[in-house]
């Protein structure tokens, strides 16, 4: 008669993955977590298993690695609702805490500090319209303007004449003689 696995308890099954959770929060890595679970497997069979061993959900129980994967997404998907619901209830609580500190900056007539609680609750909530930058030029005092199609072949050539007069060793097209390789090229 072929031996007959049972199915695990929904309890277990979230009892695995909070176990599966903590390893990883402690940054367990997946062949670790396979080591650990084949471990707690085989430690119900070990008379020497330790006491810790045996408060494991995993104790006693042998899994596929198949198995153990599906736990370590469940684990991972559990995490990321966490990090959401963390995330929605963060926002709240300080949106919450900017409000009373508002309301108390108001009563006490600090207008300053009011304005900067306000400020601060504006752009936790993402109500600042996107900010624009204006392109300049690299020292950054003067407006960037694009330049023409003439312009930026002018631009191009006289690099490309400057390359080609470095690499015949003659003078640069403006007369002086090209001793030096640290010249550097203008734009």
């Amino acid at each position: 008669m072929a031996n007959k696995t049972v199915k695990a308890t929904k309890a277990q099954v979230e009892s695995r993955i909070t176990e599966l959770m903590g390893l990883l929060v402690r940054g367990a890595s997946y062949s670790d977590i396979l080591r650990y679970c084949s471990e707690m497997g085989a430690a119900a069979t070990n008379p020497d298993a330790k006491d810790h061993a045996k408060q494991s959900t995993f104790y006693g129980v042998e899994l596929t690695s198949r198995q153990i994967d599906t736990y370590i997404q469940r684990a991972r998907t559990a995490f990321s609702k966490l990090s959401e619901s963390d995330r929605k209830e963060a926002i709240g609580l300080a949106h919450a805490r900017l409000e009373l500190l508002f309301q108390s900056t108001m009563r006490i007539q600090d207008f300053k500090a009011a304005l900067a609680v306000e400020k601060s609750r504006i752009e936790l909530l993402g109500l600042n319209a996107p900010t624009k930058i204006a392109p300049t030029n690299p020292a950054g005092d003067k407006p960037y303007a694009e330049l023409t199609d003439e312009e930026r072949t002018s631009r191009v050539m006289a690099i490309v004449n400057q390359a080609r007069a470095r690499g015949a060793g003659s003078a640069t097209p403006d007369g002086d003689d090209d001793d030096s390789d640290s010249d550097d090229l203008e734009a």
